[in-house]
């Protein structure tokens, strides 16, 4: 995020009167800098935002199959091999959802927005929450949250 704050920075200062009429938006200013390079830059750049976002999904492929995995283990009592097959089936059921979204165009900078967000508020929740419960104080008693 810091990287993205300075290239905002730098994207101002080269056309400070654009970004204050709107003419260009602030949100796009990295893309704006990218915008007069070469034809490279922009095929580094999309790698770079390409495996950025692989990973993402990579991890969360991995935390819906190992989930999966285990509720199945548990439930159906069958062999691993057999529940392997049935989290692989799953995670291509999820991709093909996934590409039929992407080929609607949504707008991937909101979505990333939202995932980020989303992360960022749920992250202090929980330990305040626990704090609480050990302490054994409730929102009456001046408590973040009721147990």
């Amino acid at each position: 995020m810091m990287f993205f704050g300075i290239m905002g920075l730098i994207a101002y200062a080269n056309d400070p009167e654009s970004y204050d009429t709107y003419q260009k938006y602030a949100y796009l200013a990295f893309f704006d800098l990218l915008l007069p390079l070469n034809e490279g830059w922009h095929i580094l750049t999309l790698i770079f935002v390409t495996a950025l976002a692989a990973s993402s999904v990579d991890s969360l492929q991995n935390g819906i199959t190992s989930i999966l995995s285990h509720d199945l283990v548990d439930t159906l009592k069958v062999s691993p091999t057999i529940v392997r097959w049935i989290s692989r089936l799953a995670l291509v059921a999820v991709n093909i959802t996934a590409i039929r979204k992407a080929a609607e165009r949504y707008d991937v900078l909101s979505l990333f927005l939202v995932a980020d967000l989303v992360c960022a508020t749920s992250d202090a929740p929980p330990p305040v929450g626990a704090t609480c419960a050990c302490s054994g104080r409730t929102v009456g008693d001046g408590g973040a949250t009721a147990v």
